[in-house]
Order: structure tokens, then sequence, then C-alpha cells
């Protein structure tokens, strides 16, 4: 926090689920309770800061618990499977309640190549994270 102040930020986005290599993996954080979490841990700093919860679901209950929770968006990540139809459920979910998609695509084009990808956005905004490789 210290260090944010002093070079002038007043706002973090991000997320995870404390010191873990899948924090910094996927800056994201799944599930209510580790988004209640995420909160009370930053409550004593004088910082804004924005949750991003784990967008890859291929079914809306899930995103709209974490959306219930708090977070300010929703991360897909190819470790979970980004595919057309988490894409778009992902962004249908987030466009009914107004919060933002980060993404990081398909590296391997195990699901989806470029153009799968961007078909499965339907016109939608969403913020590539990552975009390398051909995904």
């Amino acid at each position: 926090a210290d260090e944010a102040i002093a070079s002038g930020l007043t706002t973090l986005l991000g997320g995870g689920t404390g010191p873990a290599t899948g924090t910094c993996a996927t800056t994201c954080t799944p599930s209510p309770n580790h988004i209640r979490m995420m909160m009370q841990s930053t409550d004593g700093m004088p910082l804004n800061f924005g949750f991003t919860g784990k967008g890859n679901a291929s079914q809306p209950a899930g995103l709209l618990d974490q959306i219930k929770a708090g977070v300010c968006g929703l991360k897909l990540h190819e470790d979970w499977g980004t595919t057309p139809s988490t894409i778009d459920a992902c962004l249908t979910v987030a466009e009914d309640h107004d919060i933002q998609v980060n993404i990081h695509t398909d590296t391997l084009n195990e699901s989806a190549m470029c153009e799968g990808s961007i078909a499965a956005f339907k016109g939608r905004t969403i913020h590539t994270y990552h975009s390398e490789g051909a995904g």
C-alpha cells in the first residue's frame, strides 16, 4: 500500500487468494468466500480496491454468486478452459450486470483459434489481458 500511495496510485485492480502461485498466474479471486476474505484483508489500507472474480463458467450461477459478493469484473483464463461457451457466458452475465471482463486467451488453441475467440465476443467489449500465441 505504501508503494502505491507514494507513486500516486489510489486504486488497485486484480485479485487472488493470497501469496500463491495461482494468484500470480491468474490474478482473480474465485468464490464468494475468497472474495469476502480478500475484501477483509484490504480494509485497513487507505486505497480503493477492485477485485476480479473467476470468469470461467459455462453457466451463469457461479458468476452471479461472485458478482453478488462484490467483484468489479470477471477474468477468463486459459488455465481453466477459455472456451467459446465460457467466453459467451461470462460476457452475457457481465453485460447484464455492467461489469468488465478480462481475458487471457487460449494460447495453445486447445478450444478455439483466434477467430473462434473473437466470434464468441459477438461484438461485446472485452479487455485482452494476454493475447500471446494464436488464441
